[in-house]
């Protein structure tokens, strides 16, 4: 083998090795494994694939990543190697919803057929992992939560100990969406315990950014604050792009639901900012643009707010995801409001409680009947908005939000004075 060949597989070792503390040098060691391998194809194709799940989990240069993960998958078939090759469907496929291309319905069904071919690997290579987190993105909450509970339970079967950090955050993210809080927060948990057992510091920030956003969502201010400070404090050490982004979502929406939108915008714009520089456009990937989209209407910054609201919901609209159209259609209500055209405030929060129906994320859906008991309310429908806002308290106590059901609460006794 010629000293470059031999040069580039070990940088390809040392890749693999810093991917789990930081993902940007990494990068550059698989690209310099891709100048040195020469016709080394093998080496190719494992470094390809590394700097695509690399960018992807950096949530950067996507079109860069989905062009990797193709080379590779080409010559993983070349090779007749089909678990490379289905490794690399998987990432090409979360790299594309990403940036909501047209071919992302194909690559899902190309990954879904290649899972047999990879089943054996550990579970964060296998392209289940990855289809996992195409559903979580594209409204398939419960399919995702499935999936992923069958990948930890593979996982343990298969003795593969670096898999369970990423499993549990994700598997997480998902009960957090389903309402499911305890659930959820046990997850980061343990999340957390077993990245920092397995050396793992890009997920141990990640998973103690998911803790901060159940604990925002919970309403304990205090957590929510140390949880998401400390992964902001940690996420620029590894590279960890999610744990930022969970992190300003945490912190943003808990200063939201405390009545500070100028300290929300602080926390959100950046991420926001991040999502659109970098072609994000999978909605459901960037839920904090809702809740920015809130924070500017609070502060009557009523340009920046439709702006913005325009560009996320044309994005929702095209892919066709019910949660984040419910979230617009809140949204328009808001600006309605605001406004003082109350009938067309309430319209948009019915047409947002129809979306809801077709995917139910329950945090939102008493976010929006909160909206509407308060429009209703102004526009002295006094039973009707007690019996929304009554609804609306109902689902914040079953998730335990206690500042959501605080606010709902508060619009009750504004009704009976």
């Amino acid at each position: 083998m010629l000293p470059g060949a031999r040069r580039a597989r070990a940088l390809v070792r040392l890749a693999r090795v810093r991917s789990y503390e930081m993902q940007a040098e990494a990068v550059e060691l698989f690209l310099e494994a891709i100048n040195e391998a020469g016709g080394d194809r093998e080496t190719l194709a494992q470094a390809h694939e590394g700097v695509a799940t690399c960018l992807f989990r950096l949530r950067e240069r996507l079109g860069e990543s989905i062009a990797h993960a193709a080379t590779a998958t080409a010559l993983g078939l070349e090779l007749g190697d089909a678990a490379l090759a289905a490794e690399s469907i998987g990432t090409q496929l979360v790299a594309e919803t990403l940036l909501g291309v047209a071919t992302t319905p194909d690559t899902a069904a190309r990954a879904l057929a290649s899972q047999d071919a990879a089943k054996e690997l550990r579970v964060l290579a296998q392209p289940l992992f990855a289809l996992a987190v195409h559903w979580w993105w594209t409204d398939e909450i419960e399919r995702a939560r499935r999936t992923l509970s069958e990948l930890e339970q593979r996982s343990h079967e298969l003795g593969d100990e670096s898999s369970p950090p990423y499993v549990l955050v994700l598997l997480g993210r998902v009960e957090c969406l389903l309402g499911e809080l305890e659930s959820a927060r046990a997850r980061a948990r343990d999340g957390q315990q077993t990245a920092e057992q397995s050396g793992q510091e890009t997920l141990f920030a990640y998973n103690l950014a998911l803790e901060g956003l159940v604990e925002a969502h919970l309403g304990n201010a205090e957590r929510a604050r140390e949880a998401a400070y400390e992964a902001l404090a940690r996420a620029p050490e590894t590279g960890g792009r999610p744990a930022e982004l969970v992190a300003r979502e945490a912190l943003g929406h808990l200063e939201l639901v405390l009545g500070a939108p100028d300290a929300a915008l602080s926390w959100l714009a950046p991420g926001v900012a991040f999502a659109q520089r970098d072609g994000i456009a999978e909605p459901a990937a960037i839920r904090l643009v809702g809740d920015q989209v809130e924070a500017l209407i609070e502060l009557g910054r009523r340009d920046e707010a439709v702006e913005l609201l325009d560009w996320y919901e044309e994005n929702a609209r095209r892919l066709e995801r019910a949660s984040a159209i419910a979230t617009c259609s809140r949204c328009r209500g808001l600006l309605a409001a605001q406004d003082g055209s109350l009938d067309a405030s309430i319209a948009a929060y019915a047409d947002a409680l129809i979306w809801h129906e077709r995917v139910d994320v329950p945090l939102d859906r008493g976010r929006t009947l909160l909206a509407l008991g308060m429009a209703e309310r102004r526009a002295k429908r006094r039973s009707d908005a007690r019996g929304t806002l009554e609804n609306a308290l109902a689902v914040f106590d079953g998730l335990a939000a206690a500042l959501w059901a605080e606010r709902a609460r508060s619009e009750l006794r504004r009704i009976s004075g």
